[in-house]
């Protein structure tokens, strides 16, 4: 199935379930069915994780104060 087709991790309960792919999408996706199924999350790459409030402050503060949230046009 593909992110886009995914809604709920209701009709995954009980089963074992990869959640391919290393991007917020997939992390987000795992997560869910991970409180009702087995779930395993397979990337090629370590995860680059980031704390989500640095000095206090939530990250998407920074990301909006530093321009770093907007693409180039």
């Amino acid at each position: 199935m593909h992110a886009a087709d995914y809604r709920t991790p209701d009709a995954f309960a009980g089963q074992r379930v990869v959640v391919v792919g290393g991007g917020n999408s997939a992390i987000q996706i795992a997560a869910e069915p991970g409180a009702v199924a087995n779930t395993t999350l397979a990337t090629r790459r370590p995860i680059g994780w980031m704390a989500q409030r640095p000095l206090g402050i939530d990250l998407h503060w920074w990301l909006k104060h530093t321009g770093l949230d907007i693409a180039p046009r």
